[in-house]
Parts: C-alpha cells; sequence; structure tokens
C-alpha cells in the first residue's frame, strides 16, 4: 500500500513545526526573509492570495510554480527564527518545479535581497520531511541531527541525502538528481557572489553531492546504482540508475526507463555545472558524473538483458511476439521485478503509455545531443532483424510515426502484448525526429 505523504506537525517527534489553518475566515500571513518582516497579504480558505503576494515579494516569475502551494510556518531545528515557506511536502520531483523557479528569481537578483534567505529556508523545509535521511557510513539522521543552532549542517556528518521509501531505502534516481542538480545550480550560484552567506554556499555544495551521490552509490551499499561491464563493448562500463515511482519497491529492481534516462540527464548537467566553479578541487571532479551519464546511454544498447539477471538494456522494454518486435506499439513503462516483463501502465483514459513513450524518445533526443561524441552510437543505430530490420532508434520513431499518420489521438488496435493507445498530446517536434534520423 502507497504510503501517504505528510506534512511535519506539532508532535513530539516534530516539535518545532505549526501548520498554517486556512479555515474559512480571513487570516493575515506573513513571513520573515533576512530580518525582514514583509507583509503577503489576505488569505481565505479557498483562495491563495498569500502565497501569489509571497511569490511577487520574492521576486517571482508569473505563473511560477510555487504561488499555486500552501504556505507553512517553518522554524528550522536548532533556529529561533520562523519563517513561512511553501508546502513542498511530495517527493522531490514534485517540489523541483517551485525550486527551480527560486532559483530563476535569484539568479537576477543581487546577494543582499531576501530571495536568498529564503530559498536556504525552504530547502531546509524539504529535507525536514520524514521520509529524508542523512546518511554517513552505517548512521543514518534526520535534519535536526545534523543541523547547529544557526541552520548550519555538520557536514561531517553527511556522506549522502537520500529520500527514502517505505523500506527505509532509496528508491528512485529521478527525484534524487532533481534535487542533487538544483542544489549544484544554487552552489554555483551563490559561491561566485560577493557577500553571500557561507553557511548557505556550504550548505548547497553538501546536499547537491549528498543527494547525486546516492545515485552513484552501488544498491549494495545502500544507493541506486548497478554497475557493469558492457556485453556489447567489453572496454565500456554500463550502469544503471534505478528508480521506481512505487516506493514500497526493491531498490535494485525498480527499472522504470523514462526515469533512468532522465537521471542521466542530470547527471550530465550535474557534471557540465561543476566545471568552471571557483572551487578548482571540484571542477576537476565533473568528469566522474558526466562519465557515469554516459555509462547510463551505454546500458541502453550495450549492457546485458534483464532476463539475465542484469539491469536491463532499452530492447527489454521493446513488446516482442513470437520473437518479433511488434511494430504498431508503444515501448513498455517499465519491467515488472517478479518475472521480468514489460509492463504498461493501466491507461484507464489517461493515455500515459504513449506520453511516456514519447518521453523515451524526447529524453533520448536530449542526451544524445548533449553528450555528443562521448556516446558511442553504433548500439543505437545498428539494424536488427527482430526489430524488423530497423534500429532501436527507426524503431521508437516509426512507432509514432505510423500512429500520427492514422490518428495520434485516438484507440488503436495492436498485437496481443503491445499497446497502441492514444496520445493525450504530441510532445515530439519535427527537429526531434529530423535528429534521430540523421544519425
Amino acid at each position: 500500500m502507497k504510503r501517504k505523504r505528510r506534512a511535519p506537525t506539532l508532535t513530539s517527534s516534530h516539535p518545532r513545526w505549526k501548520i498554517i489553518t486556512l479555515s474559512a475566515l480571513t487570516a493575515f500571513a506573513s513571513f520573515t526573509t533576512g530580518g525582514v518582516l514583509a507583509s503577503s497579504g489576505i488569505v481565505s480558505g479557498t483562495s491563495n492570495t498569500a502565497a501569489v503576494a509571497l511569490a511577487t515579494e520574492l521576486g517571482l516569475e508569473k505563473n511560477n510554480k510555487c504561488e499555486s502551494r500552501k504556505l507553512i510556518k517553518f522554524k528550522a531545528p536548532g533556529s529561533n527564527k520562523t519563517y513561512e515557506v511553501y508546502q513542498l511536502d511530495g517527493p522531490w520531483h514534485d517540489s523541483n518545479s517551485c525550486l527551480l523557479d527560486l532559483l530563476k528569481a535569484a539568479e537576477k537578483q543581487k546577494i543582499d535581497q531576501p530571495i536568498y534567505n529564503f530559498t536556504y529556508y525552504q530547502m531546509l523545509y524539504v529535507l525536514s520531511l520524514p521520509e529524508v535521511r542523512f546518511v554517513d557510513g552505517t548512521n543514518e539522521r534526520k535534519l535536526s541531527k545534523v543541523l547547529d543552532k544557526n541552520a548550519e549542517f555538520e557536514h561531517n556528518k553527511i556522506e549522502r541525502v537520500v529520500w527514502t521509501g517505505t523500506k527505509g531505502k532509496p528508491y528512485d534516481s529521478m527525484e534524487q538528481s532533481d534535487l542533487g542538480g538544483w542544489a549544484m545550480k544554487m552552489y554555483r550560484l551563490t559561491s561566485k557572489k560577493d557577500g553571500a552567506d557561507k553557511k548557505q554556499v556550504a550548505g548547497y555544495k553538501t546536499v547537491a553531492f549528498g543527494a547525486m551521490d546516492t545515485i552513484l552509490t552501488p544498491v549494495s551499499a545502500g544507493g541506486l546504482l548497478s554497475r557493469d561491464n558492457c556485453k556489447e563493448k567489453k572496454n565500456e562500463k554500463c550502469s544503471f540508475f534505478h528508480s521506481k515511482t512505487n516506493e514500497d519497491v526493491d531498490p535494485k529492481k525498480a527499472w522504470t526507463m523514462n526515469k533512468h534516462i532522465y537521471a542521466a540527464n542530470n547527471l550530465w548537467t550535474f557534471g557540465k555545472d561543476m566545471e568552471n566553479l571557483k572551487d578548482n578541487t571540484l571542477a576537476s571532479k565533473a568528469d566522474e558524473y558526466k562519465n557515469a551519464a554516459v555509462e547510463g546511454m551505454h546500458q541502453l544498447v550495450y549492457g546485458e538483458s534483464v532476463k539475465t539477471g542484469k539491469a536491463p538494456t532499452l530492447f527489454d522494454y521493446v513488446p516482442y511476439k513470437n520473437d518479433k518486435a511488434i511494430q504498431d506499439s508503444w515501448i513498455y513503462y517499465s519491467i515488472d521485478s517478479d518475472t521480468r516483463k514489460g509492463f504498461y501502465l493501466d491507461d484507464a483514459g489517461k493515455n500515459r503509455n504513449c506520453g511516456y513513450h514519447q518521453l523515451v524518445v524526447s529524453l533520448l533526443v536530449r542526451n544524445l545531443k548533449a553528450m555528443g561524441s562521448e556516446v558511442k552510437k553504433e548500439g543505437f543505430t545498428e539494424k536488427r532483424s527482430d526489430l524488423g530490420n530497423k534500429s532501436i532508434l527507426e524503431y521508437l520513431v516509426r512507432s509514432y510515426e505510423i500512429k500520427k499518420a492514422d490518428n495520434l489521438y485516438k484507440n488503436a488496435k495492436t498485437e496481443n502484448g503491445g499497446d497502441f493507445s492514444a496520445c493525450e498530446d504530441d510532445k515530439l517536434t519535427a527537429d526531434d525526429i529530423k535528429y534521430l534520423r540523421d544519425i
């Protein structure tokens, strides 16, 4: 059973929290940033006026992803100050869009503006949720045990920062890479500004590496990585970044393809963001993350099949009948951890199988463009008889083209074992298709 998300409340385990209650009566809301008390408007039980006003105070763009959230009063462990922040209570991928909007606003403002102090405490709120653990060897701690009275991290207690599932383990590289990538961008931004709060700069750095290094830690050691010699290219390494939406899954059996490719993209960007840092010791480590991203791409076409007991390749997500790929079909969403066979989502009118097929294609385009010649592309372009004398890229593109020529928004019949359900929208561009065909 999936665990319900919840905000910390005033209980013995979270004594320093207080939730804003929005009743039918109007209430005045305010927030403290950088020692400045600023009015954020009048709010009612059905209005987000205060959240919108706060976004305006902070300089966020219109239609940002924060203003639709509720506000919550937050007192960081050990701190005497109370901050009003956005109630970002879901997994990190859910919080990422709001955090990115805060980053975007901060990039346009001077270091003495309230956005900087606010964003640091917004991050602390996200890290205070019950699912978050700070790992040091065999020790696992919550936020209250790794912050001092000045809301500064005790960095020697943190090797990894982990969003855990019901089994107490990480389960989603996508979530991890979102927070790690965002924190690295905040570290880059603040570390280059004179007058930045040193504790905040150091905090972003610790969270960035703590979150991202969880992806590069083997599953056996509490992380999300499976790394082996590539089957088709013995001198290359292949890596799979385990991911699953369901939090009660064994991390080693978390095999959702779009999330793996997404994490590879964030790893590459993370490494690129490390280049040209003021701290040259970190800039020299950039290749570690970029190389891992390339290994993740190589896994797709050079790794061993999931049927052999290893992590899956992209071919494992192709639906087959009588050892031949079904041509009129989307690829599988994920792979069942027990049967090691691919499966689709129960569509229920949401058109998700088409959407995830398109997402995989668009992520492949993004990664192949970004990583360029670092990715050995023969495996992506080699024609295979089991794919109908197509390469894996041709197969993915051709399925989309067949559907679009018929009717993208209408369910279509296909062979047993496949799925050609309708699409909600058309996410691929003509440039995407041309790029893959040109390869």
